[in-house]
């Protein structure tokens, strides 16, 4: 890779300030305003214009949070969102991320409704706050087109915990791909029926449970949690072919454990997931991936290694392969931190690249 190990020394992260606290509290009723910031600095083969190696300055996240209680058996989480501010010289937009109201019918079952994100597997419902890596397997999320905004979509969900907080499940409906008449410029309309969308997510907890909407990456645990999990999205006529709309339907399972080794001091971080996508024939997204992700933490410094990939049924433009190295200051949890990334990527039948990431998170 030209010019990767002097261009790697010229990175730096922007210092930022981030506040939150609780600014309303009175009975039942709590208001918490909270904020992320996480500065980036990518370094990616062939990325400029002139296919040399190219380097980017953006911010990858910047998030305001309100969440709280109206009662106690209402919450509520609000969020908005400008993503890859400066990436490519862009300025990006303000959107509206999370939307959400949940209602505690019984300890077994809460109600959520909203903008909120599609439950098929654990780490499509990860918080960004809380990730173990650099960010997502972005790769391997695969909803059709005009299906979500960032992995949300609109709709209802039934959530809790069954079996003495082993069993963890989610089922909800969504709206999906609206549906559409053909026309002049899209002759092939989708989900004519406007049926809606429907997925689920139940998992196992062999060790431990978690009861959070958002689950975390890493979570800096002092017992073990080691859980198993299983989850399906579907909507008919969602996808747009050549001669038709094709339905769509994704399955995942997947397998987290955080497992402390030596006190609160030292533990290992490990969650893999395996993917199953349909949208029809000779589909970009139709066939198979997954990965897997691994660190070890000594007090607040951590090495990780992942492995992604995804290969296509029949349409080797869609194929995708990355190897991870990189390392963690978890300085202050997950309040502040610094990760740095390695990868070796290969994109359909394209070469293999390879890139740099450096960030920087700011979280309260």
């Amino acid at each position: 890779m030209k010019h990767l190990g002097w261009m790697a020394a010229l990175v730096f992260v922007v210092p930022v300030t981030a506040r939150a606290e609780k600014v309303l509290s009175g009975g039942d009723l709590t208001l918490n305003v909270g904020a992320l910031l996480q500065p980036e600095t990518q370094i990616a083969e062939d990325a400029a214009p002139n296919k040399s190696t190219g380097t980017d300055f953006f911010l990858r996240r910047a998030r305001l949070v309100v969440s709280g209680s109206l009662t106690r058996q209402v919450d509520f989480f609000i969020d908005t969102e400008q993503a890859n501010l400066g990436k490519g010289g862009t300025t990006g937009n303000v959107s509206l991320l999370d939307a959400f109201g949940t209602f505690k019918i019984a300890p077994p079952i809460a109600i959520d409704g909203g903008l909120m994100l599609v439950p098929l597997t654990r780490h499509a419902l990860q918080s960004a706050i809380s990730l173990n890596g650099i960010d997502y397997h972005s790769k391997l999320i695969l909803y059709p087109p005009n299906s979500n905004f960032i992995w949300r979509d609109l709709g209802i969900e039934a959530r809790g915990l069954l079996a003495g907080g082993h069993l963890h499940y989610r089922a909800g409906i969504f709206a999906g791909v609206h549906g559409t008449e053909p026309t002049m410029m899209m002759p092939i309309a989708r989900n004519q029926s406007d049926i809606p969308r429907v997925a689920g997510h139940v998992r196992w907890n062999f060790l431990g449970k978690e009861e959070t909407f958002f689950f975390p990456g890493i979570s800096f645990a002092t017992e073990p949690l080691l859980s198993f999990g299983v989850g399906a999205d579907y909507q008919p006529n969602a996808v747009a072919a050549m001669t038709r709309a094709n339905d769509y339907l994704a399955l995942a399972s997947d397998v987290f454990a955080e497992i402390p080794t030596k006190g609160e001091s030292q533990e290992l971080v490990f969650q893999g997931t395996f993917f199953r996508y349909d949208q029809g024939p000779d589909a970009a997204g139709t066939g198979i991936g997954g990965f897997v992700e691994t660190g070890y933490r000594i007090n607040w410094f951590e090495p990780t290694v992942a492995y992604e990939q995804f290969s296509t049924d029949h349409n080797p433009a869609g194929d995708y392969r990355a190897i991870h190295g990189g390392i963690a200051g978890f300085y202050e949890k997950h309040k502040a931190n610094l990760k740095a990334d390695l990868a070796l990527a290969k994109q359909g039948t394209a070469g293999n690249l390879v890139s740099f990431l450096l960030q920087a998170q700011l979280s309260l």
